[in-house]
């Protein structure tokens, strides 16, 4: 069903969903440039209280953001061994130390 501007409901909530998105890129522009805001996020960096994914994300754009998935090229099997030099005493089922005696 179409209003008097032509538009269906939809298109008109897409109109309304674009221009919000264009005043909140502003304003989100607005608000990190502000001198204020800087030097408030600059003070909680230096005294270790700012958010940790702000910080992160700080480092990635600084520094570019690290690999996310690890390469093996070459699996290796290994043994592991464990002998006791004698047997632990045990108490009600659990390991409680070697026996030195």
């Amino acid at each position: 069903m179409r209003d008097e501007t032509g538009l269906t409901r939809r298109e008109q909530a897409r109109l309304v969903k674009k221009a919000m998105r264009g005043e909140i890129t502003k304003l989100a522009n607005y608000l990190v440039t502000d001198p204020l805001y800087l030097e408030d996020v600059q003070k909680r960096l230096r005294a270790g209280q700012l958010n940790p994914l702000l910080q992160q994300m700080l480092w990635a754009y600084a520094f570019g953001k690290p690999k996310e998935q690890l390469e093996i090229r070459e699996a290796k099997v290994v043994k592991i061994i464990h002998e006791f030099a004698e047997s632990p005493k045990v108490i009600e089922g659990e390991v409680v130390a070697k026996s030195n005696e």
